[in-house]
């Protein structure tokens, strides 16, 4: 709600009718003089377009009263809706509200989306894999890989960008119901919501043929040139290269919450937060400190791990030539954390990044310095020489970004009330694959101006 708990008076002008008229079904919302007024004609129920499903008309047709009473509460005149086809009924975003803060060096660039999307990527970006596509969708899930960034959209599809010299951001045709993401060197790999696993790219170590056991995968992370998966049971598969050991799960190990993948090496959080590591010990980054506990997550780097505990506090150890185990003095309120080629990145409690580590002048593309406007992160991942995260709006309920949480955005909910159309994803506010009470409770929790 906006100061005072009331809604507010400004005076609409033809702008905010057109956006009206958008969001409730396509009418043509004009005003009619006084509260008298009434809205006449109804929404065409012809042929629906594959697109356009007959239950938008009925949202559309419980959008309009609403909107009425929001405009009689708000002091606007009443509204009239000339209807015009189903089909031309929900609006594409604008995408010129996509804001870029360009960072210009040789191989380092920033790229900032303003708008629903949220990603944000720094450091490395000689093969643009820190320059997000301008189509981006709203996102839920970011994973940065060696030379490439994928992700995964609130519908459960998957976009990726950066390097392609393995076919690893060819995505596979038909993928929509994906749970998780995670790019390996210079490798793809996608969990189902079934359990399934799918793998693309690179797979000369068969990190790409995934086993007949790999069923019922809750979790998976891949690495250099394998990949780690959890099982239901909680239990552990490995495939790929295992030069390092590193599919050598040891004899016996279940409990296990949560895996991940480094290089050449493999960490594991069990039920009793404690961490498991084995593969590649060449800087003692599977040796884990003695009476590490109470272990929250644990994420494997190029020869480094970290880990941080339910108190907030980050533990390191492996190589340290980069200084991506040395962690600022007094780093506390850490809920996240995420071991790179050379850095780490950690997310804190208030939704702020801090980045350690890519100290030398062959390793370090910026990926350890955070944009400074960077505020309200949702997940961070590091990848070879990159980083990038997923950030929440400012003001979540503003889905057509006018700069404040009005009928608009709450008509826009409704219209689209269901699976979220793909012409307006940014009405499953919460990016849980449903457009619902939840997010119209958002958009009221906004309600006003924005900050």
């Amino acid at each position: 709600m906006s100061e005072g708990g009331g809604l507010r008076h400004a005076q609409w002008g033809d702008a905010q009718w057109r956006r009206l008229s958008d969001a409730v079904g396509g009418g043509a919302v004009r005003a009619s003089g006084g509260l008298g007024g009434r809205i006449s004609g109804g929404v065409n129920r012809g042929a629906s377009p594959p697109d356009a499903p007959s239950r938008r008309a009925n949202s559309a047709i419980f959008a309009a009263p609403l909107v009425v009473l929001m405009a009689c509460l708000s002091g606007q005149p009443a509204l009239r809706v000339v209807p015009r086809p189903l089909q031309d009924s929900v609006k594409e975003p604008e995408m010129n509200s996509v804001s870029f803060a360009i960072a210009l060096t040789t191989l380092s660039n920033t790229v900032t989306f303003a708008m629903a999307g949220q990603i944000t990527c720094w450091g490395a970006n000689q093969f643009g894999q820190s320059q997000p596509p301008s189509n981006v969708v709203p996102i839920v899930e970011v994973s940065a890989g060696g030379e490439f960034t994928l992700a995964r959209s609130a519908s459960g599809t998957v976009m990726a960008w950066g390097r392609n010299n393995f076919g690893q951001c060819n995505i596979p045709s038909g993928i929509s119901d994906v749970a998780q993401v995670s790019a390996g060197a210079a490798f793809s790999v996608l969990l189902r919501q079934s359990g399934s696993v799918l793998c693309w790219g690179a797979n000369d170590f068969g990190q790409c043929n995934v086993p007949a056991s790999a069923t019922g995968i809750t979790m998976v992370d891949a690495g250099n040139a394998q990949v780690v998966a959890l099982k239901q049971d909680g239990t552990v598969v490995c495939w790929g290269n295992n030069g390092q050991g590193q599919l050598n799960v040891p004899t016996g190990l279940n409990s296990v919450t949560q895996v991940s993948s480094g290089a050449n090496h493999i960490a594991v959080r069990r039920s009793n937060a404690t961490v498991l590591c084995w593969g590649d010990n060449t800087f003692g980054q599977r040796v884990v400190p003695t009476g590490l506990a109470n272990v929250l997550k644990v994420s494997g780097g190029g020869s480094h791990t970290v880990a941080v505990r339910t108190d907030g506090s980050v533990v390191c150890w492996g190589n340290n030539g980069s200084q991506q185990c040395t962690p600022p003095v007094g780093l506390t309120g850490v809920i996240d954390v995420d071991a790179g080629g050379y850095h780490t990145i950690a997310l804190r409690s208030d939704g702020m990044v801090v980045c350690w580590g890519a100290v030398g002048s062959s390793i370090n593309f910026g990926q350890a310095v955070v944009p400074s406007a960077l505020t309200r992160v949702a997940m961070v991942s590091a990848g070879g020489l990159h980083s990038a995260v997923v950030t929440q709006p400012s003001c979540p309920g503003d889905l057509d970004n006018s700069g404040s949480a009005d009928a608009i955005d709450l008509a826009i909910v409704l219209a689209n009330w269901g699976p979220p159309s793909p012409k307006y994803p940014a009405a499953d506010v919460n990016g849980d694959g449903d457009v619902n009470g939840a997010d119209l409770a958002i958009v009221l929790s906004d309600w006003g101006a924005c900050p």
